[in-house]
């Protein structure tokens, strides 16, 4: 039984068009297939969830997981607002998809603070070591969203949800002492140490001047 799409790309501009945004029933949709590139007809007036079928009727099957992945894409893509692991809540601007950079393909790139910012969206298939390893060349900022564990029938609204303001599907690329996140936010995790540092060195002053327990005392196990 062939799949029954619910992503289409609009002919002669390639943009990517949810199911859930399309208001011409049949051909009128103007979309082809994401996978064989066969016209598409959009089924509106129907009983079960709105979806493309392949007016050719062939055995095209597209794959769900690339489905969400450009369904996660194209939310970014129409947005202006995204969470971003130690910094909540931020504005971007000029989203473009699949733009290269570094002999890489970006999913999302978004300009946040005048800077580039990446964004790869993470279905099946994770970064792998060498990709990792031209983005740490230039300490680019990457931002990981993964939505491999999440359903590939998600209904559009709460994809949006979990694409825009979840965080705990969101890290940030890591490239150990050079990790950097976004302009700013070096300064505030100094200032987090610090603090860290007072309240230490207040406890110490509470309680590390006490007699030791004339008794066994197990050690301490540090994590």
């Amino acid at each position: 039984m062939n799949v029954q799409p619910v992503v289409g790309i609009e002919r002669g501009t390639g943009i990517i068009v949810p199911i859930y945004k399309v208001t011409q029933t049949g051909l009128k949709c103007n979309c082809v297939c994401h996978s064989c590139n066969g016209r598409l007809e959009a089924v509106l007036n129907t009983v079960r969830r709105k979806h493309f079928r392949h007016s050719n009727k062939g055995n095209c099957n597209p794959m769900p997981e690339t489905e969400l992945h450009l369904l996660a894409k194209q939310i970014i893509l129409g947005n202006d607002h995204i969470y971003v692991p130690y910094r909540g809540m931020l504005n971007y601007c000029d989203p473009v998809a699949e733009v290269g950079y570094n002999e890489l393909i970006p999913d999302v790139t978004i300009t946040i603070d005048g800077q580039p910012f990446y964004i790869e969206v993470i279905v099946t298939n994770p970064i792998d070591v060498l990709k990792f390893a031209k983005y740490r060349t230039d300490l680019a900022r990457v931002m990981v969203i993964d939505l491999e564990e999440e359903d590939r029938d998600l209904e559009y609204e709460v994809l949006v949800d979990i694409v825009l303001k979840s965080s705990s599907n969101k890290y940030m690329l890591d490239y150990g002492e050079h990790h950097r996140i976004l302009p700013g936010s070096e300064g505030s995790s100094g200032l987090g140490w610090i603090l860290a540092g007072i309240a230490g060195f207040l406890l110490w002053l509470t309680f590390g001047k006490k007699k030791p327990v004339k008794r066994y005392q197990r050690k301490r196990r540090y994590r």
